[in-house]
């Protein structure tokens, strides 16, 4: 029952004492709540990227039960580590908390009840459960999309709950300030791949919502015959449909060089990356630190694994250049530039200088699509040497047969 628990391999903690997490769980009125247990969900390094995945942490076992004062304390945790942690109790909403220090002030939650008396069409319950049938505790169940008698909408849904975390019993439950006729769903658990959306309607049973085991991607970064180590690595699915969307991934590679994403969606295409805002910022003289371009791949089957082997990082290339304004006018203050490669999900930006300047490290050599942010400024497509994408973006291509610098000029023109 308790899959909220670590899930994959586990990392030690980094000290001996530790922090101790300690609060008070209270109930709607305020009151004392006894008897709620209070679990580390899922955890991350205070500074730079994790090696292995949030849930797989040594202190992600630890939980604790309040006391009749709702008072709780759970010790020995890492202190170079921040957490989310779940809240659960009988009748009441389970509550997840944003990331927390331990070391910080103590920790207070207010769990509210289950509404009772609810219309049938404004509200939907159901459980979350595993392959096996059992109950998933700490699983987020997310609202997509709603049903009305006049339309079917998808996206932001201001009068719907943005999400319900299931208790100890797989139970959620979502409502809504007005009636609907039914509501798309999407759940997520630690230890098993993203639900596809799933509709139900309002005034059928309770919804059933049941994950598979998610699927794992290794592998070795390689620069110059050596192992990577401590370096920003991506994935993310190609497809990013509002439906289908799971979200980017981002792990470090450990002292070998090598890295493990698990938790993705099977039998999928995904694609795999070092990220840019890692690399940006490397100055001049700097020795070069390689990068990794788009690697396409498709996920295994559920609860299988893949070893993409090792990937070798290729030269870097560099993009400086300066953004031109009619004469007479100035660039507006907080002016960027963007840089993005599809299919990649691998943005980075940089601010341009006083005299349009600007400059990015640590790319490789593939296509990109460039934006301008400047207010009240539009490209000046009559002077651009590249393709016009929109009104503030160009696509071009960096390659590796050139220099390993490229300056590129860019004209605006003020918005009429």
């Amino acid at each position: 029952m308790l899959h909220w628990l670590c899930f994959c391999l586990l990392a030690c903690s980094g000290l001996t004492d530790g922090a101790t997490l300690s609060g008070t769980i209270r109930d709607e009125e305020g009151k004392p709540l006894a008897g709620a247990t209070v679990s580390m969900f899922t955890a991350k390094p205070r500074e730079g990227v994790g090696t292995i995945c949030p849930s797989c942490y040594t202190d992600c076992r630890k939980f604790a039960t309040s006391d009749a004062q709702g008072q709780f304390a759970i010790e020995g945790l890492d202190v170079e580590l921040f957490f989310t942690v779940l809240v659960m109790a009988p009748g009441h909403r389970a509550h997840l908390t944003q990331w927390l220090d331990p070391v910080a002030s103590p920790l207070e939650v207010k769990l509210q009840p289950y509404p009772r008396n609810l219309p049938p069409l404004r509200s939907l319950s159901g459980r979350v459960i595993d392959p096996d049938g059992k109950p998933i505790a700490g699983a987020v169940v997310t609202a997509v999309g709603a049903k009305t008698p006049e339309q079917h909408r998808f996206g932001l849904l201001r009068d719907v709950d943005r999400a319900a975390v299931t208790d100890a019993f797989g139970f959620f439950m979502l409502t809504t300030e007005e009636p609907k006729l039914g509501l798309d769903v999407r759940a997520s658990a630690p230890g098993f791949a993203v639900s596809a959306s799933q509709h139900f309607e309002l005034h059928q049973p309770a919804a059933q919502i049941q994950l598979m085991r998610g699927a794992a991607v290794s592998g070795t970064l390689m620069w110059a015959g050596k192992p990577v180590r401590n370096r920003a690595i991506g994935i993310v699915q190609t497809n990013r449909s509002s439906l289908n969307f799971a979200s980017e991934r981002v792990v470090g590679t450990d002292e070998l060089g090598q890295f493990q994403f698990v938790d993705l969606q099977p039998n999928e295409p995904y694609v795999l990356y070092t990220i840019c805002l890692d690399n940006i910022q490397r100055g001049d003289g700097e020795p070069d630190r390689g990068v990794l371009k788009n690697f396409p791949l498709t996920t295994p089957y559920a609860g299988r694994s893949t070893d993409v082997g090792e990937l070798t990082l290729i030269p870097s290339l560099a993009l400086t250049g300066q953004i031109v304004v009619p004469p007479g006018q100035a660039l507006p203050a907080q002016a960027t530039v963007r840089l993005g490669r599809d299919p990649a999900w691998d943005y980075c930006e940089v601010a341009v200088g006083e005299k349009g300047e600007f400059e990015f490290h640590g790319l490789p050599a593939e296509v990109y699509s460039v934006m301008i942010l400047a207010a009240g400024y539009e490209l000046d497509v009559s002077r651009l040497r590249f393709q016009a994408t929109g009104p503030t973006q160009f696509g071009m291509r960096l390659r590796s047969d050139h220099d390993s610098a490229k300056r590129i000029e860019i004209p605006l023109r003020a918005i009429e």
